[in-house]
Order: structure tokens, then sequence, then C-alpha cells
């Protein structure tokens, strides 16, 4: 009668509507109409209940007594509802500063973690506390405090993958009549010319005026921006002739020469070229360079004078590469990507020492359904043995 952790049965057989209890524990909905005009139902009782969906648009609701209390909110916008709701039940509790911060959780049995590294210069620093939130506070002292978001941030936001500017005013369209609260707008790589960086495809031309459109309506716009660059575009030119620093092989020998030869900006270098979303190879950013990030600033600065977005989300920083590792990546099966060969890293001999170490870490081990574990076998390529 109480709670589980269910989900509403959207996605069940139509036998199981109505037969689990759905997930949390407020006994509260706010229903949706067709003209964009919301109400909302408070159940109010001590007693264990539940409420089950049934075919839309009804809702099962049953306890095992008690006083029942019902309280509408009449709305009539969605954000009045919750407002309502809220003036009724009590705002959710601010969380303290410190609980924005970093944090840490142990692993193993209790009281002990388990550090494992390849190698370079350990520095400990200890933080004595004494309390709990002593001890963030003197860790944000040492590494710094979390960027503050601008409060539009916060909002109602939405990311959609268009492929034309004028699907995405549609889908903005659809939600500001339907009075559905809106404050940010993602546009994903999709405006981009075949998705290179700081540049506009040819369906997308019109962003710049379509942003400041959003501006007028007090909605904000967020480009997606991947930190991995194509080295046939422009923004990779800037890049070099800016002196910005990529990633690289740590000897000349070591960088495959039949991709570096493709492109005349990598041919007899080191840096080191992956796949992305782009037809042509990429390469990553090294952003402990300084003068990587004066370039990536400058690229960012100059394309923001052609279209003033709002914020930038950057993808693909960790940093990713595709198929790394795989002679028949999955993007061999896509028609819109090109079969450039991807990323492959030497598994064997001494060149090995990153992928393959002699003390090798926890990351090699992978998991399939929760209980069984499959080790990676360093002399079979890709190759995986129980």
């Amino acid at each position: 009668m109480l709670a589980r952790d269910e989900t509403p049965p959207i996605l069940m057989e139509a036998s199981d509507f109505g037969r689990k209890n759905l997930y949390g524990v407020y006994p509260f909905y706010m229903a949706l109409e067709l003209d964009g005009k919301a109400h909302g139902v408070l159940f109010l009782n001590s007693n264990p209940q539940e409420i089950t969906t049934g075919p839309a648009p009804h809702i099962i609701y049953r306890t095992i007594g008690g006083i029942l209390d019902i309280y509408f909110f009449p709305g009539p916008r969605p954000e009045d509802v919750i407002r309502q709701y809220l003036a009724f039940v009590g705002t959710p509790a601010v969380p303290p500063y410190w609980a924005l911060g970093f944090q840490e959780i142990t692993t193993g049995p209790a009281p002990h973690i388990i550090y494992r590294t390849i190698g370079g210069i350990l520095d400990i620093y200890f933080f004595p506390g004494p309390r709990p939130e002593d001890v963030i506070r003197q860790y944000l002292a040492f590494v710094g405090t979390p960027a503050v978001p601008p409060y539009w941030a916060l909002g109602f936001q939405i990311d959609y993958f268009a492929s034309k500017l004028t699907e995405l005013n549609d889908t903005v369209d659809i939600i500001r009549h339907a009075n559905i609260p809106l404050d940010v707008v993602y546009a994903d790589i999709d405006y981009m010319d075949k998705y290179q960086d700081f540049t506009l495809g040819k369906e997308w031309q019109q962003l710049s005026t379509y942003v400041n459109q959003l501006h007028a309506q007090d909605i904000h716009t967020v480009l997606a921006v991947d930190a991995s660059i194509p080295v046939t575009g422009e923004a990779f030119k800037r890049a070099l002739d800016a002196q910005a620093s990529f990633f690289e092989w740590e000897r000349i020998d070591q960088a495959p020469k039949s991709i570096q030869s493709l492109y005349n900006s990598t041919n007899n270098t080191k840096i080191m070229l992956g796949v992305s979303w782009p037809d042509a190879h990429v390469a990553f950013p090294d952003f402990g360079a300084e003068e990587t990030i004066n370039w990536w600033i400058d690229e960012i600065t100059t394309f923001y004078k052609i279209v003033p977005f709002d914020g930038i989300w950057i993808d693909m920083n960790e940093p990713a590469s595709f198929g790394t590792d795989e002679i028949d990546p999955w993007y061999f099966k896509t028609p819109k990507h090109s079969k450039i060969a991807s990323l492959m890293c030497p598994l064997n001999g001494t060149d090995a020492n990153y992928d393959v170490p002699p003390y090798e870490t926890f990351s090699v081990f992978l998991y399939r359904n929760d209980t069984m574990q499959y080790y990676f076998q360093s002399d079979h390529r890709g190759e995986m043995i129980k």
C-alpha cells in the first residue's frame, strides 16, 4: 500500500496497468489539459494509501482508512499549480552550500578505500575538520569553489535534436502555445556545418536572428560545442596559428603514419587523432596549456559576435573518441559517417604501460548483469574472457 520504486507504467503491457504502486510518496497530481490549462489535486491522509494509473485520463486511489482531505489547486497555468501547492505544503528545504561541493564515497569493506594509480607524483593533503562541514570548507578553500550558475540555468529547459532551425522554432512554438514554462533552449551539434565547431550549417544561417527573438521572450539559448576539433576545419588551423596544444603521442614513431599523413596539418606530427561526429579525424585540445586556453576563449568570443548565445554546453570533453581500439567500429555501419580508422592504443609491449599497466586499476574490469565480472585480456584486442 506504500510507495514503491516504480515509474508510471507508460511502457508496460496493457495488462499491467493499475497493478503497481507508483514511485514517490506525495499523493499529489497535476493534470495538463489540451488547451494548456492545468489543475492539481492533493489527497491528504495519515493512513497508508495507493495511487495507480489506468487508461488515461484517470487514476485509481485507494486507502485503508483515515480522514480524507482533498485539496484542489486551480492553476490555470502549470507554474501556478506548483506555486499554489508549495504555498500549502511548504517549499523544500534549501540545502547547505557545502552540499553542492565535491563529495566522496567509501568503497570496499568499511572503514577503508582502495586507491590505485599507474604512476606519477602523489601529493596527499589532509583536511582535519573536525566537523564534516569544516572538512568541506577546508577542501574548497584549497581547490576552489564550484562556479555559481546563472539563475536562468535553474529553469525549465529543452534540448531537441533539430536538423533545421525551422524544426527547433516549431518545437518551441508548440511548447509556448501549450503554456508550458520554458526558460532555456539548447541547440545541439546539428546547428553546425558538418559538425565543425564555431560554424553554422546552411539550414541554420538565421540562428542569430532567432536567438534575439528568444531573448525578446525572456528565453535563453545554449549552444553545444564539442571539444574535439576536426583537423580539416578552420578552427584547427587557427589553433595551430595560435600555437595551441593538442594531445600528442609520446614519440613520433607511435603516431600511425597511415592516419597522420591523410592531412597536411598533422603529417609528421605527434598529434593524437581520434574520431567524433565530423567526417574527418579530430584532435583533442590540451587545456592545460595557456596558449590553448587563449585560443579557445578567442574562438568563443568571436563566435558570440555571430550568435549571441547565453551559454555553451561543452561536450566530448572527457576526451571522448568513437570506437577506440576497434577494427570494425559502430560508425562503419552509419551511412552518415565516413569510414575513417579509429584511435588504436598500444595494448602490447612496452608502450602499453597506460592501457595495460603493470599494476592494473579497477577500470580494466567490466560488469555484466550486476554479478558477472569480465576481464579485458591484454593480448587479444577487444576480446572479452570470463
